[in-house]
C-alpha cells in the first residue's frame, strides 16, 4: 500500500501488529479502599474483539468474593496501543455499578496491559493479558 514501507509490510505479514479477531485471557487485581487495609482482590476473565481500529469486549469475575460483568468498548492504534473503558456490574444485591479503564498493547497475538475500575466503594487496579483466539 502506499506509505507503508517493506518492514511495515513484513510487520503485518509474521503478525507483530494487531491482528483482527477474537483474544480471550485473564485478569486480576488488587483494590485501594481506605476502608479495607487489607486491599480486596479482584479476578477473572475477558474477552476482546478486534475489528480494526475498533475494540469491544466482555469482563467477568469477582472482586472479593462478589461476582460482577462489564463491557469493553475502545480503539487501537496501528502500534497496538489500546485504551477502552469499562462498565459493569455487580450481580449481588443492589446492583452496584463501577466504571473504569483498560490501557495495553496487542502484538505477536498476545495483549497484556493494565485496568483500572472504581465506585464509591473502591478503586482496584490490576493487569490483564489475552491471547488470539480466532478471526
Amino acid at each position: 500500500a502506499r506509505g507503508q514501507t517493506a518492514q511495515d509490510t513484513c510487520r503485518v505479514k509474521l503478525g507483530v501488529l494487531p491482528r483482527d479477531g477474537v483474544y480471550s485471557g485473564r485478569f486480576r487485581g488488587i483494590g485501594k479502599s481506605s476502608k479495607d487495609k487489607s486491599g480486596t482482590s479482584t479476578s477473572g476473565m475477558m474477552t476482546l474483539q478486534v475489528r480494526g481500529s475498533r475494540v469491544t469486549g466482555r469482563v467477568g469475575g469477582s472482586y472479593g468474593g462478589d461476582p460482577f460483568t462489564g463491557t469493553v468498548a475502545g480503539s487501537i492504534d496501528a502500534q497496538g496501543n489500546l485504551n477502552c473503558t469499562l462498565n459493569g456490574q455487580f450481580s449481588s444485591e443492589g446492583g452496584f455499578s463501577f466504571t473504569g479503564w483498560i490501557r495495553g498493547r496487542v502484538a505477536n497475538q498476545v495483549g497484556k496491559g493494565t485496568f483500572g475500575a472504581a465506585n464509591s466503594w473502591d478503586t482496584p487496579t490490576g493487569s490483564w493479558e489475552v491471547s488470539w483466539k480466532s478471526p
